[in-house]
């Protein structure tokens, strides 16, 4: 009956409604720029989920290389010495141990090398630490005598000191597990 078709009718002109867009039948003035900028902020959209997975990495302190070495081998071997005891670790900066929340604590004569993150203030390089230090001539004992070098280290409850750069110590190990 008729009364039966007209909710059928209404139905399947409501969706074919909506294949068309009302602002493609509108070509007008400020409709169309509007749809031209939700298409922009689509597209930014879309690249930020796409590379959210991507965004940098957070790294917390993990524990003290198993192995002690002067801090002339370069920052490779102190990473390495890292990776052989925290798989996926590296070498500690000054500002990821400062910003890890729950460390594990170390026996307070446990020690390691750490990557000073520097800031300037006046004419001073000054660590995130707040120490003056140097990265041992950029870890390899140029820029003077390794024996006379002073590196960054941090010891098991999180004091940072410098430590000549000829001296044996373990690597403060981050990692981002």
């Amino acid at each position: 009956t008729m009364k039966s078709l007209l909710p059928l009718t209404l139905i399947l002109m409501s969706t074919s409604a909506l294949a068309v867009d009302p602002i493609d039948q509108y070509q007008g003035g400020q409709i169309v720029i509007l749809k031209a900028q939700v298409k922009g902020l689509q597209s930014q959209i879309d690249t930020l989920v796409a590379t959210a997975g991507e965004a940098e990495k957070t790294f917390h302190f993990v524990g003290f290389s198993a192995s002690s070495m002067s801090a002339d081998g370069g920052i490779f071997t102190l990473n390495s010495a890292c990776q052989s005891s925290f798989a996926g670790s590296k070498m500690c900066t000054s500002e990821e141990i400062s910003n890890t929340v729950n460390p594990t604590m170390f026996d307070v004569n446990t020690k390691g090398w750490v990557q000073p993150t520097f800031s300037a203030s006046g004419n001073t390089n000054v660590d995130y630490s707040g120490e003056v230090p140097s990265n041992c001539g950029g870890w390899d004992g140029e820029g003077g005598s390794i024996s006379t070098a002073v590196g960054l280290v941090v010891n098991g409850v999180g004091v940072f000191t410098r430590e000549n750069c000829d001296n044996l110590i373990s690597v403060a190990c981050c990692s981002d597990q």
